[in-house]
């Protein structure tokens, strides 16, 4: 085990730093707060009739819905629901404006109702009431306003059948039995449904058109490829769809849902990307553009020349800044969000008819934008020379040399980070640590060859990518390397628990939340949590079906090496969790107590899976108060390992969480 390094570090290091020059000083710790606590405002969206502004704010530390004249100030808003407990999540308002949609799971147990809240009464109605499954969102018929198709696996877990759900009454009917395997029904702008998207048992994906009685089979992927349907065009007879069938890059493609027929729209120009977002009008439906991943910037193909002027205008007003939009239903207004490395988000309103661009509200507005840190994109070689992108946030106001490294593995795996503001990289940049966020084989955005990468792969090649990052950093002298940590959740918390399993002298301490120590067992856990998937699963994690599949996931998974870990280790868990079982968690928790090796567990009643993708770049839990007593124990670990300074002062009620959240050795 590394010998830990005395706290007084910390201070000495931050009085060093105080006889820097001015202009290299660090800034001051920043309360954490500012980073970890549910923002004043949030997720705004305008009404279709472009009237209203529906936004996110706390009321008694949960999330909960308001609404204001689109005109008003802020203050002048009221809120539509009180939960005091599950917090409203996937807004939507309703085609006439007259309610807004929302879901909310119990605790975090990934089961969620539909529920819709009127704008005028603020009556809440639950669509789905005493369902045992979970529902999702399927479409707002334009010319049903008062409906809505949902999914509902309430007779079959692994199958959501199709339902019309009438938003005023909570009245619903069954149009369509699942027993097809379909896991996306897609419907034309008149609100007739033309297509499924279904799973074949092997993991590979067809899309059929749908006949009044059947289906009929028009385009088939593999389990390895990716092919997306997104929307028809105004006249309903082809779909835009995402796929790299055929190609390494997703392409913007068309399917003509009478002859199959497949046409290529566009690719990123430059080769690198997959196109990963499409925007169609509000009004007409027609295609607008089409965006591609990139380093620090997404790239914009436009087929709309007014909103590409317009957009390359709003770039003018905020430069430096990522820019996502939304509109009303006539296109005339957008819902502008302004981010970037410093800047977590402002939004504003603009009109496109008068060029009014009116701010709205910025998110932890009292966060110094100042004194936050600079995120660049690097790359660096992997252990079979296959080059990594990643990004690095350096400690502000201190030279880049021997630094404590914080490797901070995404989740998924199969998703991406971006550039732009991240509470976390900013929040441990800020306490003095270089940060660093690789994007492994298995991320998306890359190219199929390279998401591919890291199929059967966990633990091995997938890991390495993770690994070469820090020796990169370690040899060009950004990181010392007696001070090198991981903080991971879901899948980065395995790649925590991989990294201090299967390379025992590369880090000081590694934190692990709501991450799989076993993969037999969460392999089986996604097999039933979604059903649908087993194939896709079976291929991209392993088959413990088959001697060989099974030998090797035994191999990768960190449970069956638990005698290598020789670094302190913080273990987070929610009991509700139905992807990482408590079970699970408890195990290699007391296997490294038997051991005799330091751990801290903590354990949250109360909470499920990590949702950090789901509700915003500042949370991992649902509940304020349980992501800032994640953070003060976290922020205390390191601190007490490493030297990195700690913030001493924390909230009673936070400190009092902490506490019941703290499980002790028996």
């Amino acid at each position: 085990m590394r010998a830990k390094l005395p706290l007084f570090l910390c201070v000495v290091a931050c009085l060093m730093a105080a006889a820097l020059p001015a202009n290299a000083a660090p800034p001051p710790l920043i309360d954490r707060t500012q980073f970890f606590a549910d923002p004043e405002v949030s997720d705004a969206q305008v009404s279709p009739d472009g009237r209203l502004l529906a936004f996110v704010k706390p009321i008694a530390g949960t999330r909960n819905i308001w609404v204001k004249q689109i005109d008003e100030p802020f203050e002048k808003a009221r809120p539509l629901t009180t939960a005091v407990g599950d917090a409203p999540q996937s807004l939507r308002w309703s085609r006439d404006s007259r309610y807004i949609l929302f879901t909310a799971d119990h605790g975090g147990n990934v089961k969620f109702n539909l529920y819709a809240v009127g704008v005028e009464d603020k009556t809440v109605r639950n669509l789905t009431d005493g369902i045992t499954g979970s529902v999702e969102i399927v479409t707002l018929p334009e010319k049903a306003p008062d409906k809505v198709y949902v999914g509902l696996n309430d007779r079959d877990p692994s199958w959501g059948d199709l339902y019309l759900v009438q938003i005023s009454t909570a009245k619903r009917e069954l149009v369509r039995k699942n027993d097809y395997r379909i896991v996306q029904w897609r419907f034309d702008r008149d609100g007739n449904l033309k297509l499924v998207r279904r799973l074949l048992e092997n993991g590979d994906i067809e899309l059929d058109r749908v006949n009044q009685t059947g289906y009929t089979p028009l385009y088939t992927c593999s389990v390895t490829d990716t092919c997306w349907p997104t929307q028809f065009d105004p006249d309903g007879k082809q779909i835009y769809m995402g796929s790299n069938r055929g190609s390494d890059l997703i392409r913007l493609v068309t399917l003509d849902v009478q002859s199959g027929r497949e046409g290529v729209v566009a690719i990123d120009p430059a080769g690198r990307y997959d196109s990963e977002n499409t925007i169609f009008s509000s009004r007409t439906g027609a295609l607008v553009a089409t965006v591609f991943g990139d380093g620090t910037q997404p790239h914009y193909l436009w087929w709309d020349k007014q909103a590409e002027a317009d957009f390359a205008w709003l770039q003018r007003k905020l430069p430096g800044k990522v820019l996502k939009f939304s509109a009303d239903a006539d296109d005339g207004k957008w819902l502008v969000e302004a981010q970037s490395d410093t800047e977590p988000g402002e939004t504003y309103l603009f009109n496109r008819r008068t060029k009014a661009l009116v701010f709205q509200y910025r998110l932890f507005p009292s966060l110094p934008r100042l004194a936050l840190a600079h995120t660049s994109e690097i790359q660096y070689p992997s252990s079979d020379g296959v080059e990594i992108p990643a990004y690095l946030t350096l400690p502000k106001g201190v030279p880049p040399k021997t630094l404590p490294l914080l490797v901070m593995p995404h989740d998924g795996p199969w998703l991406r980070d971006y550039w732009g503001y991240s509470a976390m990289a900013q929040f441990f940049a800020n306490r003095g640590f270089a940060v660093l966020q690789p994007n492994f084989r298995g991320s998306t955005g890359f190219g199929k060859k390279f998401l591919n990468g890291a199929n059967r792969q966990w633990g091995e090649l997938a890991q390495d990518d993770i690994t070469w990052g820090v020796k990169h950093l370690v040899q060009d002298g950004t990181a010392d390397p007696r001070r090198v940590v991981m903080f991971g959740m879901s899948y980065g918390g395995y790649a925590a628990m991989a990294g201090a399993a299967f390379t025992p002298d590369l880090y000081a301490a590694a934190v692990a939340m709501s991450g799989p120590s076993d993969l037999v067992a969460v392999v089986k856990s996604l097999s039933e949590f979604s059903g649908p998937a087993r194939g896709m699963f079976l291929e991209r994690i392993g088959d413990p079906t088959t001697p060989e599949g099974l030998a090797k996931l035994q191999k990768q998974s960190p449970i069956n090496a638990v005698e290598n870990i020789k670094i302190p280790m913080m273990i987070i868990e929610g009991a509700n969790d139905p992807l990482v079982k408590q079970a699970e968690t408890d195990e290699i928790v007391a296997a490294l107590r038997t051991r005799g090796m330091p751990v801290t567990y903590l354990l949250a009643k109360d909470e499920g899976h990590t949702t950090i993708h789901q509700i915003g770049p500042s949370h991992a839990w649902a509940r304020s108060v349980n992501n800032l007593a994640v953070f003060v124990a976290a922020e205390r670990f390191f601190g007490g390992i490493v030297g990195t300074c700690v913030q001493r002062t924390v909230e009673p009620e936070v400190e009092q969480r902490l506490k019941e959240l703290i499980i002790s050795a028996k």
